[in-house]
C-alpha cells in the first residue's frame, strides 16, 4: 500500500476506490494527463516484480497479460463502479460484509476511516453536505445499485438482502 501512495504522488493520479484481491487489483483512478494512469500501473508492477524476485530469489517477470482499463464517462456510473470495486470481496464470497475486508476503500468511503490515499471524487462528495451524510448515503444506496461487469448487469443487493436470499458469504 505504501508503493501505491508513492505512485499516486509520482503520477499525479487521484484514487477514489480500490480493492486488493488475492489475484488482481481494482483501482478507480482519475488524472488530468492521459499517460499518468499507465505510468502508475507500470510503476506498481515494476516494484512488485522486484520485491517478489528479491524475496523468492528469482528473475524475470510473471505477469501473464497487460492490465485492462475502462474509461468511466457517465457520472451515475462512477458510483456503481465504486460500489462494484468495494463489494468485490463480498461478490467473491470472501466476506459477507465489505467492512470485514481490510484491503478495500470501503472503510473510508462507507464508514469514514481515514485512508490518506483516497481523494473524494466530486460525484461522491455531492452525496451529502458533510462526511457522515455522504457515508450514510453511500452505504444506504448500496442495495439499489445495478452493477455491470464484463457485459452482464446485475443488482448488487445490500448485506441484509444477501442474507435473506441465502447469498451470505462463505
Amino acid at each position: 500500500m505504501h508503493w501505491l501512495g508513492e505512485a499516486l504522488v509520482e503520477s499525479e493520479c487521484q484514487l477514489h476506490a480500490y480493492a486488493l484481491m488475492t489475484n488482481h487489483v481494482h483501482p478507480l483512478l482519475t488524472s488530468k494527463k492521459a499517460a499518468a494512469v499507465p505510468r502508475l500501473i507500470m510503476s506498481l508492477r515494476r516494484r512488485y516484480v522486484q520485491y517478489i524476485n528479491r524475496t523468492h530469489h528469482r528473475t524475470g517477470t510473471f505477469w501473464d497479460s497487460r492490465y485492462k482499463s475502462s474509461v468511466v464517462q457517465a457520472d451515475d456510473y462512477l458510483l456503481s463502479c465504486m460500489r462494484y470495486i468495494e463489494l468485490n470481496p463480498v461478490l467473491a464470497a470472501m466476506v459477507d460484509d465489505p467492512a470485514h475486508y481490510r484491503w478495500t476503500s470501503y472503510r473510508h468511503n462507507g464508514l469514514g476511516q481515514t485512508d490518506g490515499r483516497i481523494t473524494a471524487h466530486p460525484i461522491y462528495s455531492a452525496l451529502g453536505l458533510g462526511e457522515k451524510s455522504r457515508q450514510s448515503a453511500y452505504r444506504n444506496n448500496r442495495g439499489r445499485t445495478t452493477i455491470v461487469c464484463e457485459g452482464r448487469s446485475f443488482m448488487c443487493p445490500s448485506i441484509l438482502e444477501r442474507h435473506l436470499m441465502g447469498l451470505g458469504g462463505r
